[in-house]
């Protein structure tokens, strides 16, 4: 995510993560004029595509060990994710 072409609005949790501890990461932005609702099935499609991406290349399941990391409107947005997983699958928000 780059907003001018020296900004870096993220640059603190990117060179934590690469420091040295091997951990692999996604980015996933989203548009903040849409709904959370909205945006919640774009991140449900993203981590679709990206399980299906990992496992036709390296034939494993990366989402049993992913982490969400939300900032602001994307923490809310990922309640949302989980809120309709809820509905979706049938169960509580613990088993998940």
């Amino acid at each position: 995510v780059r907003f001018l072409p020296l900004l870096e609005p993220y640059i603190f949790l990117k060179n934590f993560i690469n420091d040295d501890k091997g951990w692999n990461f996604v980015s996933f932005g989203f548009d903040w004029r849409r709904s959370l609702t909205e945006s919640a099935h774009m991140l449900h499609y993203f981590l679709e595509e990206f399980r299906d991406r990992v496992k036709g290349k390296w034939e494993e399941d990366p989402l049993p060990t992913t982490n969400l990391v939300c900032h602001s409107m994307g923490g809310l947005v990922a309640m949302r994710f989980v809120h309709l997983l809820v509905g979706k699958l049938g169960v509580s928000p613990a088993a998940l």
